[in-house]
């Protein structure tokens, strides 16, 4: 009987950290900045992403709309706001299964999404 319990114990504190990765992060974004090796990057592009219950999805379209960076991720949540972001879909077919770590944080409805370095992040506005 005390498995048992503890079992539905377990389950209970898996489904709620789930609940709570979803209601901290899961919407709609639009694009705002990003920037690479501390430089501004996709200046004057646009794009969309959405967060959904760990399914990332984000498409960037330059501002004369010729061309279109698209990335689908899984994260896995890695505790202290660090996430695992694993390539499932991209407009380069060499991103696809590729794993890096990047710290999600979301205040003011702006999330943020920053290498542990801080030499890359996007800024997203929640919609």
């Amino acid at each position: 009987m005390k498995k048992l319990i503890l079992g539905f114990t377990v389950l209970a504190l898996v489904l709620w950290a789930g609940a709570s990765f979803a209601a901290s992060l899961d919407g709609n974004y639009s694009f705002v900045s990003r920037a690479k090796a501390n430089q501004p990057d996709l200046v004057g592009w646009t794009g969309t992403m959405s967060i959904t219950q760990g399914t990332v999805t984000r498409n960037l379209t330059s501002p004369d709309g010729k061309e279109v960076k698209y990335y689908d991720n899984t994260l896995t949540d890695n505790g202290n706001d660090l996430y695992t972001f694993k390539t499932t879909r991209a407009y380069k077919p060499d991103y696809v299964g590729q794993e890096y770590q990047n710290k999600v944080t979301l205040k003011d409805n702006q999330l943020i999404i920053a290498s542990p370095d801080n030499t890359f992040n996007e800024v997203w506005a929640k919609k």
